[in-house]
């Protein structure tokens, strides 16, 4: 196998194929084609019909002629960056970049025209094996790919790659991957009945550009005249506190004993044993969007995390990704912040899912303490040790995420609208307005940590005075409120 245009042709043909059931390979050629001569009727001295020429190219009878070559050695990277994004929306709108660059990458490791040391790479630069450690996102990974398949490679006539053999390269990524757990044995443990009626979602415009699958998502709770309305928040955090301090099987002893009435009054007294500060707040909430929005399942909450001094991160939970065909499991570690201001309780997270990264990944010691054994069942805690931690038949480590919470003052008043529908749609345009005019410090920031090629999931809830209410929320719930 030779990794060339040809190859490449192959290779995006039968992904999209796999995902829209039809594909127009003439038009995913002039796609491709197009980065470097958008006309496409200069694409060879012969004036080939399209579908000739598409045809010869995939069955590797002809190799990309000079004309069409040419533009790109003559592009720089961000030049040719630019015209990837603009020509190439196509490619960017099925979801396909992390099964479509394993692919790649796969066949880069296998292609005999490539030495070891061959730089393949430009931007960064990288050799052969050097970039299947990196991740990049999939817009530079096509202006490299691109760069080198236009610019360096050439394709020896006669020796096409076939469907049979990207078939084979996905089954050698699927042997490579982390073993894969369906995690439908290990349900989410919150009680979500009341999260539709407590939390209401803002949309946005704006997409993260760290590996994917990643999520930012803003929530808002419902408000009275005073502002915004802690009752349901209140309420919901109640009905779950149980399940947010105790494990699966602490939970199962209480139905056991048919005492599960009893699981929220013995957790209040634990967190006040343990004597837990309003910090606590942002904790528990992110919690709840992991299990309720992320539908990643809990494995330690930040109570459990702190009373045995498991990690540094205050949340650990773990997420089933399907990626066509290539499912996968993630680890998720996660931070909460509550501030006045918007921006530095993003900050302050993601500082801190900093420090979580350079102390957690690869180092899963909490897998091996006697509270880890305790918390589930035999056969749950071993099928969770083995998809977390490298053995004989699974060597490579399970991929990491991170997830944050952040609370925030949203600096409007309430007494300044005349009803409470005016006072929320204010509320909701000006937290899209903060999160679009601090985006790109996010985006930076994220870049900054080294996290970009980390799946990142960001939560965000406005309260009315973040400050004091996150300690006066957590002594109404301490006090016992209406379980």
């Amino acid at each position: 196998m030779r990794l060339c245009y040809n190859s490449i042709l192959v290779i995006f043909n039968y992904i999209y194929k796999i995902k829209l059931g039809k594909v127009g390979t003439n038009e995913l050629n002039k796609t491709l084609i197009g980065i470097s001569d958008k006309r496409y009727s200069r694409i060879n001295a012969e004036d080939y019909r399209v579908s000739t020429y598409t045809n010869e190219l995939i069955k590797a009878q002809r190799d990309i002629v000079d004309d069409l070559r040419k533009p790109i050695r003559d592009y720089d990277f961000d030049t040719l960056l630019k015209i990837i994004r603009k020509e190439c929306k196509y490619l960017f709108a099925f979801g396909q970049d992390e099964l479509m660059m394993s692919i790649i990458n796969q066949l880069i490791i296998q292609a005999d025209n490539i030495d070891r040391n061959d730089i393949v790479f430009t931007n960064p630069q990288l050799s052969k094996f050097e970039f299947i450690e990196t991740d990049l996102p999939f817009d530079v990974y096509l202006a490299n790919l691109f760069k080198y398949v236009f610019d360096v490679s050439t394709y020896e006539v006669g020796h096409p790659l076939t469907n049979e053999d990207v078939e084979k390269l996905i089954n050698d990524i699927k042997e490579q991957r982390p073993q894969f757990i369906e995690t439908s044995f290990l349900k989410t443990t919150t009680s979500d009945a009341l999260f539709s009626s407590t939390f209401y979602e803002v949309p946005h415009p704006n997409n993260l550009t760290s590996k994917k699958p990643n999520d930012i998502k803003l929530f808002y709770l419902n408000a009275n005249q005073d502002g915004l309305d802690y009752k349901n928040l209140e309420k919901y955090l109640l009905r779950n506190i149980g399940r947010y301090v105790y494990s699966r099987k602490q939970i199962k002893d209480f139905k056991d004993d048919e005492a599960l009435e009893s699981i929220g009054i013995e957790a209040l007294r634990e967190i006040k044993d343990l004597g837990v500060s309003g910090d606590e707040l942002g904790n528990l909430l992110l919690y709840s969007f992991l299990e309720c929005v992320l539908k990643a399942p809990k494995i330690f909450s930040n109570f459990e995390i702190a009373s045995h001094h498991l990690s540094k991160s205050t949340a650990i939970h773990i997420l089933s990704i399907v990626d066509e065909g290539l499912p996968y499991n993630q680890l998720v570690f996660g931070t909460s912040n509550i501030q006045d201001n918007f921006i530095d309780a993003i900050t302050k997270t993601i500082e801190s899912i900093s420090e979580i990264k350079k102390k957690e990944e690869n180092n899963y010691k909490f897998v091996s303490t006697p509270i880890f054994a305790s918390s589930f069942d035999d056969e749950t805690a071993n099928r969770l040790k083995d998809v977390i931690v490298p053995t004989k038949e699974n060597k490579t480590s399970i991929p990491v995420g991170y997830s944050i919470f952040v609370g925030y003052k949203v600096d409007i008043n309430p007494q300044d609208y005349s009803n409470v529908a005016e006072y929320l749609d204010a509320l909701k345009l000006k937290m899209q307005k903060d999160l679009t005019d601090n985006f790109n410090h996010i985006e930076d920031l994220i870049a900054k940590k080294g996290l970009i090629n980390r799946s990142i999931y960001i939560y965000t809830l406005p309260f009315n005075n973040p400050i004091l209410d996150k300690d006066e929320i957590i002594q109404n719930i301490l006090s016992g409120g209406t379980l």
